[in-house]
């Protein structure tokens, strides 16, 4: 599991991230990640799950490539977690990097 936080220079906007293998998912968020309340978007072509609107905290999820990624964010809007959720991009792998 790998978790990062970003926060902007003057501290107004933050999100963090956390990826896994999306077979450790269930594991790590249980039942929340199953939770009816999340509403599907599409980005750009590619399916994001994120919270209502009135969730206290935006939260976003997306499963790509067997990697489960979970993003949230006190500050920044459902809608803007969706659009860097579907924004993600597998690190290339050793044979790719030669």
């Amino acid at each position: 599991m790998v978790s990062l936080n970003y926060s902007s220079a003057d501290g107004h906007q933050s999100i963090s991230i956390s990826q896994m293998a999306a077979a450790n998912a269930p594991r790590h968020y249980g039942h929340m990640i199953d939770d009816e309340n999340w509403q599907e978007v599409a980005r750009d072509g590619t399916s994001v799950k994120v919270r209502p609107a009135e969730s206290p905290q935006a939260q976003a999820q997306i499963e790509r490539d067997g990697t489960f990624v979970f993003l949230t964010s006190d500050n920044l809007t459902g809608d803007q977690i969706a659009t860097i959720a579907a924004s993600l991009r597998p690190a290339p792998s050793a044979s790719q990097a030669d």
